[in-house]
């Protein structure tokens, strides 16, 4: 099994892998709405199937997608004589884990890593397979060593010292902020579990996805029919119930790992396939929009949430039922992001080119990371907190795109630039 060559066209392949990422967020867009319901937390079985099967399919879904488009990024960089790619790679997992936790204050994870950390490190991990030359099989046995052994550890470390709940170490590189005793204690059916967001389980979904990106010809046959397989067996594995999972955090079981396999792949080849052959449209060009913008779509998508959220008690008291009520809410964030999105990627082009731009968003991001922090422990001054939590990631996404552009002027050539 061996790399496959970049066939496809600079904008055709960006297309596809652009509304599969938006297409994957608008489905986080609706999950998130249901997390800051009040329906689901009081028995809403419906609600609760969907945010705990269906939704966070997707979820792992962009995590994967992040690793199908290492090659893509590894593709355009060997083209620049003398790249230091490895160094670029490290300089963006560096800024994304730094420069990331504007995200975790605006979420609610704390100090503990969550999503834009972990894919930042889970990035660097896949492009190391890729430095390192190995075989296409390799990238598959990597992605599932990483998820198999945590598996094994988590359940391994609860049995042996179940004090692991609180350390700090524990949480950054396996569990997440919100991983507690009690949510510990009401996992159900079994004890093999894990959170996504963790730095090692995000590590495996990134690199499996590069790896099913690679696949090509007879392997991609194959793997598709392992699909199909898989897809199969997950009906007859026992039902996710809504106790094996916890409503804040992302934690998966083997069904869960079973299921997502053909899912991905099964939306990327549609999407590989037909687009931008069969889906067009404004609405195709408004998700392909959200996927080139992901970054921005979610730190603003939890801005809108909270903003919406708002509604929640003068819409549950109305005459619509919920599930009209979270297709109006949707729409409503939706329709704030599609509006938002293009008019800040303007603004912030307009600024990023100014002296000095990026030492004062530096400055900006680490005095509201002070800010914070001094006031986590003051309830009297949370709304202090939630300010300079939304302040942080909005510079985050003001100046990451400079601050990748800066990364790779280091990292190429004076005779290249």
């Amino acid at each position: 099994m061996t790399q496959a060559p970049v066939s496809a066209t600079k904008s055709d392949r960006l297309g596809y892998l652009d509304f599969y990422r938006g297409f994957t967020v608008v489905q986080m867009v609706a999950a998130h709405l249901l997390m800051h319901s009040v329906a689901p937390m009081k028995g809403d079985q419906t609600a609760r199937l969907f945010l705990f099967s269906y939704a966070e399919l997707f979820s792992a879904g962009f995590l994967m997608l992040a690793g199908a488009n290492v090659g893509l990024i590894v593709s355009r960089l060997s083209r620049i004589p003398g790249f230091d790619t490895l160094r670029f790679f490290a300089y963006t997992a560096f800024g994304l884990y730094v420069m990331g936790w504007s995200y975790n204050l605006l979420e609610g994870s704390g100090p503990f890593t969550s999503v834009v950390q972990a894919i930042g490190v889970g990035v660097l991990a896949a492009y190391l397979l890729y430095h390192a030359r190995v075989p296409t099989w390799a990238f598959a046995v990597f992605g599932l060593g990483f998820i198999g052994a945590y598996y094994l550890a988590v359940a391994a470390v609860i049995e042996v010292d179940p004090s692991v709940r609180a350390n700090f170490a524990w949480h950054m590189l396996a569990g997440h902020g919100e991983v507690t005793r009690e949510a510990l204690d009401r996992l159900y059916p079994h004890k093999y579990w894990f959170c996504m967001f963790g730095i090692v389980p995000t590590c495996g979904y990134v690199i499996l996805g590069a790896f099913i990106e690679r696949l090509r010809g007879g392997w991609l046959i194959a793997f598709c029919a392992l699909c199909l397989v898989l897809a199969l067996v997950s009906h007859v594995m026992p039902e996710m119930t809504y106790n094996a999972r916890t409503h804040m955090v992302l934690r998966m079981d083997l069904k869960f790992f079973v299921q997502i396999l053909p899912l991905y792949t099964g939306w990327l080849l549609t999407f590989r396939y037909l687009y931008p052959r069969r889906v067009a449209g404004p609405f195709a060009r408004m998700v392909e929009g959200f996927g080139r913008l992901s970054l921005d779509f979610l730190i603003f998508h939890w801005i809108f949430i909270g903003l919406f959220t708002l509604t929640t008690p003068f819409l549950d008291k109305g005459p619509l039922d919920f599930a009209a009520v979270q297709w109006i809410r949707t729409a409503m964030v939706l329709a704030a992001l599609w509006w938002t999105l293009p008019r800040f990627d303007a603004y912030r082009k307009r600024v990023s080119g100014k002296p000095g731009f990026l030492r004062r968003s530096w400055i900006i991001l680490l005095t509201a990371y002070a800010v914070a922090i001094v006031t986590s422990a003051m309830p009297v001054l949370r709304p202090v907190r939630i300010a300079a939590g939304v302040i942080a990631a909005l510079v985050f996404i003001r100046a990451y795109p400079a601050a990748r552009d800066e990364w790779r002027r280091r990292c190429t050539p004076a005779r290249s630039t």
